[in-house]
């Protein structure tokens, strides 16, 4: 092969593997099967055994259901190159010239998987990476129900009247939230999915050792409000240090692929937000603001 030809090569490949990695990097789920098994919609591998091969499951006994990784990512797989903080744009010509040798398409990558959020790395292969022969990256409830909590669904703040975070002793407070339904297209995995969400239910902590469920966010004071729409709570113990208040909620949701059926993914909770401190005083005539 000629140097322009080569060198033609070299930039296609580089090319494919860039969309791989950060691919990768973004999303995450793409499952290495054994040779010769496909993944089932019901996330359990096909590998077309028999009963003859009790260790080679088929569709009439499917094997065990494939874990899923938090997150995957690729590498050349070069001397100095490992799983993150590494930079995965390093490339060497050793990563590539081993697929070459090999008759096979693509470049040498090292794959890490990582199977929970802050989780440690592992190496699971290294294999050359960029030709027809990719694993095909697939949105299930899952991978969604992950994008949502951590992602997509809004993160719940609270705030408090009076808007200075100070109150009185056995005084009700008012506690808000501003979150309300949700209805997006998002990208998951490169595909459009369609995502409507309503929020259920909101768990509050006081940061008193209470904690109370309501199905409304709360808002703040207003002389025309009805009473039954604000979040209240009392505290009885005055203290100079701030009590810290925290909401969580909990999302009604479902999703579609592309314009495809609608499928539940049942109750989610998002515990994303900020807090609210609040300090609780004894005396009224140190109260102030709105």
């Amino acid at each position: 092969m000629s140097g322009s030809g080569r060198s033609r090569k070299l930039a296609a490949v580089l090319m494919a593997v860039a969309v791989i990695v950060f691919t990768g990097m973004l999303a995450g789920t793409a499952q290495a099967l054994p040779p010769g098994c496909r993944p089932r919609p019901d996330g359990r591998i096909d590998c077309g055994g028999s009963e003859e091969d009790p260790r080679n499951p088929g569709p009439d006994r499917p094997g065990p259901r494939v874990p899923r990784p938090h997150d995957i990512y690729y590498t050349p797989a070069c001397p100095y190159n490992g799983p993150p903080p590494n930079d995965p744009s390093v490339m060497c010509e050793s990563a590539v010239r081993t697929c070459e040798l090999r008759g096979q398409d693509g470049i040498l990558m090292r794959i890490y998987y990582q199977w929970e959020p802050g989780g440690p790395w592992e190496l699971q292969a290294t294999r050359c990476v960029g030709g027809a022969q990719e694993d095909e990256l697939q949105v299930d409830p899952g991978r969604v129900r992950l994008e949502l909590v951590t992602r997509y669904l809004p993160a719940a703040n609270v705030a408090v009247n009076p808007g200075n975070g100070r109150t009185l002793l056995n005084f009700p407070t008012i506690f808000y939230t501003e979150v309300g339904p949700y209805r997006e297209t998002v990208t998951i995995l490169g595909q459009p999915v369609t995502i409507e969400a309503e929020p259920v239910a909101f768990l509050w902590t006081w940061g008193d050792g209470q904690t109370a469920r309501t199905t409304t966010p709360g808002r703040p004071y207003s002389p025309s409000a009805d009473p039954s729409e604000y979040v209240t709570h009392e505290y009885t113990v005055a203290r100079a240090t701030p009590y810290t208040v925290d909401v969580d909620v909990e999302w009604r949701a479902s999703f579609s692929v592309g314009g495809g059926p609608q499928q539940d993914l049942g109750t989610l909770t998002v515990t994303r937000g900020e807090t609210a401190s609040v300090t609780v005083l004894e005396k009224a005539d140190v109260l102030s603001g709105s």
